[in-house]
């Protein structure tokens, strides 16, 4: 590519006014550089591909995309995602398709099993689908789709212009949040008799597995009594009396929260017996209460 050379007039008497006027033209000298970067050829031999512009040899920029996407923003046409529905019934490799985004998920009514994406080039490496499902912070501009014979199924594929952020549940600290996020059922008794009065109802302790956490304890018991909490830490014991120590209406549920560490091992007791638990449950709430 020639560069045009630019020689300044010599000094006189307008010499601030040929000053301006330099500066004019070097601007526009420069807006041309720039023109004939973005317009010409690559450079020589060994240094690019034949026809690829300045930019694109330079930063990858792909300009025809970049002039695409203006014209698709000034109609209205630009979406932050976009969808394709393939039919799979006949097998087919390495199909392009002009699908432009950072994150790709897919789903079928088949299997996934041999659906494979080369992102950006038909040499790339084939991402497998049922294995790398979505595939996200990687930018790209065209896929290429290759799925095996699948009769009436369908693939749909969702691309996203920004990244899908989807927790690893597998990583352990996230797999830690989701514990405490999520309950967890500790015990649940239902249409059963009553044991004993003042003996154990679940034929096991239960601990926590969080700690600190809150347990949350529902019961509805079909002979009026007290419930109480069984907490026994080492080698002590003792009985908390849930409702004030006040008698369950029968056939009532009642809610309780109680709090729960470490090293705790807890059972329920009930001080009357001849009835039936209709129901009793015990779930520990990692979160906030």
């Amino acid at each position: 590519m020639q560069i045009e050379t630019y020689t300044p007039p010599a000094s006189g008497p307008l010499d601030w006014v040929s000053r301006v006027d330099n500066l004019l033209l070097e601007q526009r000298l420069i807006l041309k550089q720039i023109l004939a970067a973005v317009n010409g050829s690559a450079p020589g031999p060994g240094n690019g591909q034949s026809g690829q512009n300045m930019l694109e040899y330079l930063y990858g920029i792909d300009v025809s995309s970049l002039v695409e996407l203006r014209q698709r923003m000034e109609e209205g046409s630009f979406f932050p995602y976009q969808t394709q529905t393939v039919d799979m019934t006949a097998a087919q490799t390495d199909v392009e398709y002009r699908i432009e985004g950072r994150s790709l998920a897919a789903w079928t009514d088949g299997t996934l099993a041999g659906v494979g994406v080369r992102l950006n080039s038909p040499q790339a490496d084939v991402i497998y689908l049922d294995r790398f499902n979505p595939v996200k912070s990687f930018p790209f501009w065209r896929i290429y789709l290759t799925w095996p014979a699948q009769t009436g199924k369908t693939l749909q594929l969702f691309t996203g212009r920004s990244e899908i952020v989807v927790p690893d549940v597998t990583d352990a600290p996230v797999q830690a949040l989701l514990e405490k996020l999520i309950p967890i059922g500790k015990a649940r008794v239902f249409n059963t008799a009553l044991p004993a009065a003042n003996t154990d109802i679940l034929t096991a302790d239960v601990k926590s597995t969080n700690s600190p956490s809150y347990w949350r304890i529902s019961a509805c018991v079909s002979v009026a009594g007290v419930l109480s909490l069984h907490r026994t830490v080492g080698a002590g014991d003792v009985l908390e009396k849930l409702n004030g120590g006040t008698a369950l209406t029968a056939d009532c549920l009642y809610t309780f929260s109680a709090p729960v560490h470490s090293g705790d091992a807890i059972n329920l007791q009930y001080s009357v017996t001849g009835g039936t638990i209709s129901s009793l449950t015990v779930d520990e709430i990692g979160g906030a209460e």
